[in-house]
Formats: structure tokens, C-alpha cells, sequence
């Protein structure tokens, strides 16, 4: 979603004329309980139109299948049968074991979800 009803809010070249109260007139508008359930929430900067018309040389689908492969082939060395299944194939209690997080990193995550408040 844009930051304020005209989109421009923090646009150095076309500064939003109401900013800020235009920004918070339009958050207000979407419920607190609708904004917690974006997980990510990313800035998505201008794309000059000099950069959409070049002409230059994309990955073809052969080398990001490669590259796909050799994720996949990592990950199946990083687990303890070897079998190459998508993480999102694993249960949790083989997720735990491919993890394998250990008392340092559980106190390290346990003390970052209280400090960050964060919700499953």
C-alpha cells in the first residue's frame, strides 16, 4: 500500500504537500489488528523510466534453475537423512533437527521475541 493517500510521502522529487498528517489520516483508516498481520513490510522504491527501457542482459530460466538446484542440494546436506525434500516438505520435529539450534540461540530467540513483542 502507499504511505499516504497521494503516494509521495518521503519522494524527494515530489514531496507529499500534507505530510505527515496526511500519512497518519491514511493509516487510520486501516485497522491495528489488519496492519499486525503484515509479516513484512518493504520500501519499493521509483523505477526512473530510463531503467525500465534499457535493454540489457537478463538471467535466462536455465540459470536460475541452477541456482534453484544448488539451494535445494545445500539444504539436503544441511539434513540428516540426505533425502532433498523442500523445507516446506518438513515436519517440525525434522525442521527442529535439520535447526538444531541450541541453548545459546534458544535463549538468543526467546530473548528477542520479549524484547520485540512478537507474535506467532
Amino acid at each position: 500500500m502507499n504511505p499516504c493517500r497521494c503516494g509521495y510521502l518521503g519522494d524527494p522529487a515530489r514531496a507529499c504537500a500534507r505530510a505527515p498528517i496526511c500519512s497518519q489520516q491514511y493509516l487510520a483508516k486501516i485497522s491495528g489488528p489488519m496492519l499486525d498481520r503484515f509479516d513484512l513490510m518493504i520500501e519499493v522504491p521509483e523505477v526512473p523510466i530510463h531503467q525500465m527501457l534499457e535493454k540489457t542482459q537478463q538471467e535466462n530460466s536455465a540459470t536460475i534453475r541452477d541456482r534453484i538446484i544448488a539451494a535445494q542440494d545445500f539444504a539436503a546436506k544441511r539434513r540428516l537423512d540426505g533425502l532433498k525434500r523442500l523445507n516446506a516438505d518438513l515436519s517440525p520435529d525434522e525442521i527442529d533437527q535439520a535447526v538444531g539450534l541450541d541453548d545459546e540461540a534458544l535463549a538468543l530467540l526467546h530473548q528477542a521475541g520479549e524484547k520485540q513483542a512478537l507474535s506467532a
